[in-house]
This record gives C-alpha cells, structure tokens and sequence, in this order.
C-alpha cells in the first residue's frame, strides 16, 4: 500500500486582468486524480498558461497572496465546512468528487449509474443469469454505482446478490484473507457475474477466489470499474473493466474554472461524463454456458481466436463430435462454431479500433484475419459499418448536464 497523501498548488493564471489563483485539490495516490489532473494540464496547454505555485489550506479555506484579486478551487472536497467558507469569501469551488453529493458551487462528474447499466448490459450480452454486486456503502459513487447494476438486472428478471464491505474492513497488505467476502462468493450461485465498485475491489473479490479455488471466470467472473490499468494489470487474474474519459472529465472541470472566474453562471451545475467503454481482460473473458462440453470449446475459442484455428481444432478441444458441437451451438447460441470464432475475432478488432491508433492491417493480424480485406468484409457483414467508420463511431458520448435547481 503506498502513502495516502494529498499534494495543495496554487495556480497562478496570467491573463490581462488581475491575476486570479486556482487552488487544486487532489489525491496523489489516485488513478482517477491523476487522469483527471492530465486533463486540466491539456486544458491549460490548449487555453492559456498558468504558473504554479505550492500552498497551504487553512481553516477557513485556503490562503491566496494578498494581491489576488480573483480565486478559485479545483478538486476532490468532501469537507462541506471548508467549501462554505470558501464559498462565503466568494471563492468559487468546481469539485469533481462524488463525496457529500459533490458540494460545490458547479461539479464535474463521472456518470455513475450509467456505470452499473453497462455493467450489467455486459454481462447479460455475454448470457449470465446470475449477478452480484461488491461495493462499499461508504462511498457515494458505490451506492451509484450499485443502484445502476441492479436497476437493469431487475428489469430484465433477475435477482441481484449483494455484499456492501466497508473501506474500515479492508486489508493494509492487498494478499491479506478477506473471510466475508470468502463466504459471500461461496454462497452466491454460479456461474456468477460480479460487478466490483472499482478496479481495487475487484482485486479483492479476485484474491478471494484464488485464496478458494473458484475458478475464475468459469465460476465466477469479475468486472471492475475505472479501469486503473495498474491495477488491473496486477491483479492475479488481469481485472476487465469500465472506463471512464477522466481526461475529458479534468478538461471540462477546468473550462468550468475558467467560466466561474470570468463571473459567469454555468447554465448546468452539474455535468456528468458518461463511461467510454469496457475493457474485457481476463476476468469476464467467457460467456455463461452451462453444458460443459460446448463451455470447454467457447474458452478454446475465446483463448486462440487470435491464431489460425478451424472449427477441427474447436472439436478436438471439446472433446466431442463435430455433429453434436454443431447441433449445440446451434442450440444454445444461434451460431456455428465457424460463426462464434468470427464473431470472437470481431470482437477483438472493435475493441482494437475503439482503444488503439494500430493501422487496420496491423488489427487485422492482431485480431486473426488474414488480412485487412478478410478484416472488412466481416466486420461490415457483423457490424453493419466499415472498420472506419466504427472507429469514428465510439467517441464517448457527450457530458449529460443537469440544470440548477
């Protein structure tokens, strides 16, 4: 675990008025703080310089230079006391932290509820009938973030489990055994899709299910959210992940700074950034099928689509006959064989346009096609669109914004 600090600088911002000074507040330690600090530092590249300046908080808000004559915050603020004295000396507070509900005189935040509904449109694309959420009750965004999962899960008829573990429980050393996590998943039914609050309580959950031997993600499956590449990379099982544009998010809180001190009333007090997308690692990289022999084919598919493989290579794998393998994806899945080692290679190559700036012949070979004319003929079949046009088809979706009140 590293050091949980908090860095304090003050901004000074060179325009042809009186300078104002913009006080940011973050968590060094956070994915989520730094990503959207890169985006306030794009900001300020495209916008106009600012110099910064280290500072301290005080009581009663932070102390700006005596010759200020326009402040400003920026930042993660959960103390609702200290944004009131800001706010009663007219210092203007953008927060971008879902704590106390985002206090602050305008907000920039992730759309969390959308989060849980992709989450649980994930799972149920990928034929789960099971699900469970693991979060913490002590953070806004989880209690979001569950409302969201649940919400879409009902209302496609199914019951959705759940453990809220409070962050006081959690572990200093990240292997440390977690005994009610343990018996939550080994009470859940399965195959079970997990929608974790963050990407750090996924790890959780996944340590868990190492430490019991619930293989994962045949058992259990896990999606966390933020997608911290870091840690989902380190997890014991590489974590699949809903991902947020916090750069985006840094920028606009940023211009909202900007607007604030030219005196100007946003229209919205809040804009929220819906998520980018789902990073599928390994975590949740099968569908929930419950005939093993035709489960054993769909994790050889899913492991070696990338290579050369043919429908031979899927019988040899599953054990049975091609006739019985062909009548049962038939059955259960609507497809071949032949059609889901494609459709697992378009898969691939979607999420290769949509994460990466790679040449389409260079997806083309990263995705198993033969080539990129192999690549788009398929994908315009499946998808409906040109490789192209796809990709400049999944920008993320502009902020949502929500009137003042």
């Amino acid at each position: 675990m590293g050091l949980n600090f908090h860095f304090y600088v003050l901004i000074f911002h060179s325009m042809n008025k009186p300078p104002p000074y913009v006080a940011l507040s973050f968590s060094a330690q956070m994915h989520y703080s730094r990503e959207v600090l890169f985006g306030v530092f794009e900001y300020v590249h495209k916008s106009h310089p600012w110099t910064y300046i280290t500072g301290g908080i005080g009581s009663a808000g932070w102390k700006f230079p005596v010759e200020a004559k326009a402040c400003a915050a920026l930042g993660m603020f959960a103390d609702e006391a200290f944004v009131r004295n800001m706010m009663r000396r007219n210092i203007p507070v953008v927060n971008v932290s879902e704590k106390k509900q985002g206090i602050g005189t305008a907000r920039v935040l992730p759309d969390n509820v959308a989060a849980g509904r992709m989450a649980a449109e994930y799972f149920i694309q990928k034929k789960f009938t099971n699900f469970a959420y693991s979060g913490c009750d002590d953070f806004a965004f989880s209690k979001l973030r569950h409302h969201g999962f649940e919400e879409v899960v009902r209302t496609a008829g199914y019951e959705c489990f759940s453990l809220n573990f409070g962050h006081g429980k959690w572990p200093r050393d990240s292997m440390d055994p977690l005994p009610e996590i343990g018996e939550w998943l080994q009470s859940l039914p399965r195959p079970c899709a997990v929608f974790a609050h963050g990407d750090d309580q996924a790890r959780r959950v996944l340590n868990e299910c190492r430490r019991l031997n619930i293989l994962v993600p045949d058992e259990i499956a896990v999606l966390g959210c933020d997608n911290d590449e870091i840690e989902c990379e380190f997890s014991p099982t590489p974590i699949s992940s809903v991902s947020f544009p916090l750069r985006q998010l840094g920028f606009e809180a940023a211009a909202m700074v900007d607007l604030l001190l030219e005196g100007k009333t946003p229209e919205f007090a809040t804009v929220r950034l819906a998520p980018s997308g789902i990073v599928t690692r390994r975590s949740t990289d099968i569908v929930a099928i419950q005939d093993p022999t035709i489960a054993r084919a769909m994790r050889f598919i899913a492991t070696n689509a990338v290579k050369p493989i043919s429908v031979g290579d899927v019988v040899k794998a599953s054990g049975a006959s091609r006739r019985y393998l062909e009548r049962r994806f038939n059955s259960i899945l609507g497809l071949s064989p032949k059609q889901e080692i494609l459709r697992v290679r378009v898969g691939i190559a979607k999420r290769l346009l949509a994460q990466t700036s790679l040449l389409m012949p260079e997806v083309a070979e990263a995705a198993g096609f033969t080539d990129a004319k192999m690549l788009s003929s398929i994908f315009a079949r499946d998808v409906g669109m040109s490789p192209s046009d796809y990709r400049r088809s999944v920008k993320p979706p502009g902020p949502t914004r929500e009137r003042r009140s």
